[in-house]
């Protein structure tokens, strides 16, 4: 078995900085990280703090995520994306 520790270790500090006000524009990068974390909870609530900047078409793969509320969130959030006319 083969461990990607480098991984691991940037989805734990991406994790780490969910509720820490950071600017936007590094939200898309920490979403892709802390999504190989393992607690889903963690990673839904990644999902709905960061979604507003982060692109739609890095959010609409995550609505497909196994893990439930990860998948809820990401559905959620690009929901919220559609203008009625």
């Amino acid at each position: 078995m083969c461990l990607d520790l480098q991984a691991e270790l940037q989805a734990a500090a991406a994790a780490a900085l969910v509720d820490y006000p950071l600017p936007a524009e590094l939200h898309e990068g920490l979403l892709r990280r802390v999504l190989r974390h393992d607690d889903p909870a963690l990673v839904a609530f990644a999902v709905e703090r960061w979604a507003a900047a982060t692109p739609a078409d890095v959010l609409t793969p995550i609505a497909g995520d196994p893990r439930p509320a990860v998948a809820q969130a990401a559905s959620a959030a690009l929901q919220r994306r559609v203008v009625p006319k």
